[in-house]
């Protein structure tokens, strides 16, 4: 939880404990016990407004719980790739292809998985945590130079600002290939946008703003 709503759900503990310590002190002093209609509504109110930043915390942490899977997907499968060039005997990555189209950059995806379950390096399925139909993971490698020579990974994050958005990709292209959405990866140049925040291309089909490339076609 952060250090804010932490704050915030402490005081609202310790209003609520004076405010049942003061009712039990009243009720004491008087001859007939029970809450008044007022003293029921105050103590409701005060529930619900705790719940309230409860709930708040929770979803909060939740998204970036998830955001932080993302994060960790991509870095293992780029983990993941290094050890199919490392067994490659061309010392290339897999065919997965080029193209910057969202719909085909999903599917390229999924040929990327298929290629590294091929030689056992992965197992299983590798998915957004929503899975929905803009928040996915895509993939492409390079267009020119020497041909799987570069790789790009690329998914959308529900928050704006993240520490890993400081290191990652933020180009609008791998080598001649734009990227699937109008600013690419583009935190930054070109797309001129602020760097180090995963604020980038909201605006195409599928959104991506968290990106890795590896090789030389990466700019």
């Amino acid at each position: 939880m952060p250090p804010k709503h932490r704050q915030i759900l402490q005081k609202g503990v310790t209003i609520m404990t004076k405010v049942i310590n003061r009712y039990r002190k009243l009720l004491s002093a008087r001859a007939q016990g029970g809450f008044t209609l007022i003293e029921l509504l105050v103590v409701i109110a005060i529930i619900a407004v705790l719940a309230a930043v409860v709930l708040v915390a929770l979803g909060n942490a939740r998204t970036r719980s998830r955001d932080a899977r993302r994060v960790s997907d991509l870095n293992n499968i780029a983990l993941a790739l290094e050890i199919y060039v490392d067994q490659a005997a061309d010392g290339l990555y897999p065919t997965i292809g080029t193209s910057d189209t969202p719909a085909t950059m999903i599917t390229q995806w999924g040929d990327l998985l298929t290629a590294l379950r091929g030689p056992d390096i992965i197992q299983g399925d590798v998915q957004d945590p929503l899975n929905t139909n803009t928040r996915v993971y895509s993939a492409q490698h390079n267009n020119t130079g020497t041909a799987r020579s570069s790789y790009l990974l690329a998914t959308d994050l529900e928050t704006a600002s993240t520490a890993s958005c400081a290191s990652d990709y933020d180009d609008a292209t791998i080598g001649a290939a734009p990227v699937a959405s109008a600013n690419g990866c583009g935190e930054g140049p070109p797309a001129g946008l602020t760097p180090g925040n995963c604020d980038g291309a909201e605006t195409g089909t599928i959104p991506v703003d968290y990106c890795i490339c590896n090789g030389p076609a990466c700019g």
